[in-house]
């Protein structure tokens, strides 16, 4: 007899209730333990984000994405910045140490200015909104009328008490700081864009596009218009008395007028020069004008001569002087904030790594190095144990977009915009070879399993194959239409898959797949017409997984084609894309600036990083799948343990009792993804002691749950379509250990309909890349910890489950995880 329905889900409903109660007290446990640590921090001594161990490079003054504005405070020790990214950043002077990372919302703060009592901050929160907020305690103290454009200015007035905003469109308003009133609005006529600046007694506002307008205030009377320049001004700087405004154009010219008559005082006109940003010294002596992209400095009562200095690689977009006048900073789009003394002309704090973003991070097979790319051009080698630089490679051109160790380790491949690859012996330090052949930047490039061949993609529209050994181009698949924008092989090497993305709405990008050894095309897959979708094979190359920015990961039969599932990454990024070694869990990481893994088989969030500074480029899975490395725009690359609640060190101190037990046995079968996961990482954490208990349950069925699946069975093979119904409910119940059983009815040839419905739930029991019915998710999950304790307690136990299993979908799972767990014990 069935239980009755209602009592049966209250039943579920207070059993479930139990297991989160105990899983969560258990997750506090853990975070009670982690916080027993020291906080971590890198080899330079600075923070790191909660559940990263390991910072390769530095992240000071790097926000991470352009720079568009930055403020120091009235005492000069602190500098913020504002730019591409959702966070304002608060850097101490001169060491140039993060200090803090405040998020107002949204995906980029493009402005941001510090009162001249340092107490309020102003930001653009969504490029067209001031918002006010307390400097100490974070909180809004205003949100302004939305402007009709974005933003391109934010100014304090001298006495703090106003501040003037400007956008892209032709409005400039002063606002009251106190109130929120606004005071003056000036409908600009005589161009879009406008510049802005301020007198330092507040008296007079300078606009200016290609002619400059004086207006006094605080009526808004139009005082003077100032003509000379023939391109756009895009800089305007008072002196600290406010006798002379400066201003400069994107031709190269400065110009600098006497404030009270409007008259002409110095013009310099440098060759070659796009001026975007321009500060007065304390003092007035010195002009510091930000180029594209050099940095320039003007001793005016000297020489006409303009000093050059180099360091950023992209156009400067604001400058600004210390209030004592001995450190210059400079920031651009090149995401760098750079402090200089003004006197030597040096720099103050030393660059540490990439000088620019990280497009691409990759293990090594041994997973004791990672390689990085950058947008400065340079491949570097760290040492993972040590955190250590031990390569700089520089032999590019250009950005560095895409990077991969031979299968044996011994070659490191780029791929550049400058559309070479550069083959480099990680072991040596050396350049090796050089291909050339591409007509425009290469995007990708991939190892064949056998590390025969390398193929590479461009967007040139074609794919090449190269000799590995000597560089020799062998062949080449064109008529690409677009980018081909990944080139992969499958891990067993019968498959070789290219993506080309076509910036068109009207012809569909594609994913073409290739028998290796038949060299002939067997699929073309969707590919949504979009940079950043990525494609990755399983482990076992029966399937492709892709992923789009409309957040769904989709997974593909090969060589078929077809779509076998669909699951949305709520929350995931969209740059970033790596499967673990077992082919378990998806890590996803974007411009969100975090990081987010998702469970393959149902789709389900397992956890998600953050603190990271600027989008994220790059993630990758060490070969044993216990660390997460990311690389983005604030020019670091990040390493992180996959478990960062330390949830496994709590059980080694607390022990497992029954109860405990219980909870991580029925938390393994949760939809909480979370929950889940965090007594995945318990139970593997807890070593031979977590083997022990999975081998206590992970049994057969026993002898009463043979005998009600075998009553099942004869109930499924009756035509009475509510009685199969209800077996099959409970079949789903059992999982994937009453395959046999359901095997059994279909060969005895019932009617079509009943023998349908028990080939579709043999189906979602035995395949992978299906919503699993609990028992199976458990099991699987099971497998997962026990592959990930990496101990021979843990391969006994695997061993043992191989025996007795009777689902051959799982025994291939077993086998699978049992080859890498053997891998990995061998390599130690």
């Amino acid at each position: 007899m069935f239980p009755i329905p209602g009592r049966r889900t209250i039943e579920r409903k207070t059993q479930r209730r139990g297991v989160l109660l105990v899983v969560l007290a258990l997750v506090a446990l853990g975070f009670a333990q982690q916080g027993k640590r020291p906080r971590r921090v890198d080899a330079h001594g600075d923070l790191l984000p909660s559940g990263a161990i390991g910072r390769l490079g530095s992240n000071r003054l790097r926000p991470g994405g352009s720079v568009y504005s930055i403020s120091f405070s009235p005492d000069g020790k602190t500098l913020a910045s504002a730019g591409r990214s959702a966070s304002v950043h608060f850097w101490e002077i001169p060491t140039g140490r993060l200090l803090a990372r405040e998020s107002r919302g949204g995906e980029e703060l493009w402005l941001v200015a510090i009162s001249p009592d340092g107490r309020t901050i102003a930001s653009a929160i969504d490029m067209k909104t001031i918002e006010i907020w307390d400097r100490e305690t974070t909180k809004r103290i205003r949100k302004h009328e939305s402007h009709p454009e974005e933003l391109t200015s934010i100014l304090f007035s001298p006495d703090g008490k106003w501040i003037a905003t400007a956008d892209r469109g032709s409005t400039v308003r002063l606002t009251s700081l106190e109130s929120g009133e606004k005071l003056l609005e000036l409908d600009w006529s005589r161009g879009a864009g406008p510049v802005i600046a301020i007198s330092p007694d507040g008296q007079t506002l300078a606009t200016a596009t290609q002619a400059i307008t004086l207006w006094e205030l605080p009526g808004g009377t139009e005082r003077a218009v100032l003509e000379g320049h023939q391109a756009n001004i895009r800089a305007l700087a008072f002196s600290p008395d406010g006798k002379l405004l400066a201003s400069a154009d994107g031709d190269g010219e400065v110009r600098i007028w006497k404030a009270a008559s409007g008259k002409q005082a110095l013009v310099h006109r440098e060759r070659r020069a796009n001026f975007l940003s321009a500060t007065f010294s304390p003092d007035g002596k010195m002009l510091a004008l930000g180029g594209d992209p050099t940095l320039f400095l003007w001793r005016l009562t000297r020489s006409k001569k303009l000093v050059r200095l180099e360091g950023h690689s992209q156009g400067i977009t604001a400058v600004a002087f210390s209030p004592d006048g001995k450190i210059l900073a400079s920031a651009g789009w090149d995401g760098t904030i750079r402090l200089w003394n003004p006197g030597s002309r040096g720099e103050i704090v030393k660059r540490r790594g990439h000088a620019e973003a990280v497009n691409h991070v990759v293990f090594s097979p041994d997973g004791k190095t990672v390689a990085t790319a950058g947008r400065d051009g340079t491949v570097r080698l760290w040492d993972v144990a040590t955190r250590e630089q031990k390569y700089a490679f520089a032999g590019h051109d250009d950005s560095v977009e895409t990077l991969v160790f031979s299968p044996d380790g011994k070659r490191l491949a780029s791929g550049s915009w400058d559309k070479t690859i550069c083959i480099w012996d990680p072991a040596r330090g050396k350049r090796t070879n050089k291909l050339s052949g591409h007509l425009r930047g290469v995007y990708s490039i991939a190892y064949s399993p056998d590390g025969k061949r390398l193929a590479s993609g461009s967007s040139d529209g074609t794919i090449r194959f190269w000799k590995a050994s000597t560089g020799k181009e062998l062949n080449q698949i064109t008529g690409q239409k677009g980018t081909v924008g990944q080139v992969l092989y499958s891990p067993d090497g019968d498959h070789f898959a290219a993506a080309t993305w076509i910036d068109s709405k009207k012809v569909d990008s594609t994913i073409r797949v290739w028998d290796v050894e038949e060299a002939r095309e067997v699929c073309r897959i969707p590919w949504k017409n979009d940079r950043d979708e990525k494609a990755i094979f399983t482990p076992d190359g029966q399937r492709l997984i892709t992923w789009g920015r409309d957040s769904t990961v989709r997974i593909w039969a090969i060589p078929g084609g077809e779509r076998l599932y669909t699951f949305k990454a709520k929350g995931g990024s969209d740059t970033g894309f790596s499967l673990s070694p077992d082919g378990s869990t998806l890590a996803m990481g974007g411009w969100n600036e975090s990081i987010d893994l998702f469970e393959i088989a149902t789709g389900r969030s397992l956890i998600r990083y953050e603190g990271v500074s600027g989008p994220i480029r790059s993630v990758a899975y060490s070969p044993d799948g216990l660390t997460i490395a990311s690389g983005g725009d604030d020019t670091a690359t990040l390493l992180w343990e996959t478990d960062p609640g330390g949830w496994g060190e709590t059980f080694l101190d607390l022990g497992l009792d029954d109860e405990r037990k219980d909870g991580l046995w029925a938390a393994l079968a949760e939809k909480d993804g979370q929950a889940a996961y965090q007594a995945i990482c318990a139970i593997s954490g807890a070593g031979p002691m977590g083997a022990e208990f999975l081998q206590e349950r992970m049994k057969s069925l026993s002898d009463e749950e043979l005998e009600r699946a075998r009553v099942l069975a004869k109930q499924l093979e009756q035509d009475d379509p509510d009685k199969a119904l209800i077996a099959i409910r409970e079949f789903r119940t059992l999982g994937v250990l009453v395959e046999p059983v359901l095997r059994e009815v279909v060969a005895r040839f019932p009617s079509p309909s009943i023998r349908k419905k028990i080939e579709t739930l043999v189906s979602e029991l035995s395949p992978p890349y299906r919503q699993f019915p609990n028992e199976t998710v458990r099991r699987r999950r099971a497998i997962r910890a026990l592959e990930r304790m990496a101990n021979q307690d843990a391969a006994d136990v695997l061993q043992s489950i191989l025996v007795t299993s009777p689902s051959k979908a799982e025994k291939a799972l077993i086998e699978a995880a049992l080859d890498r767990l053997s891998a990995r014990l061998s390599s130690r």
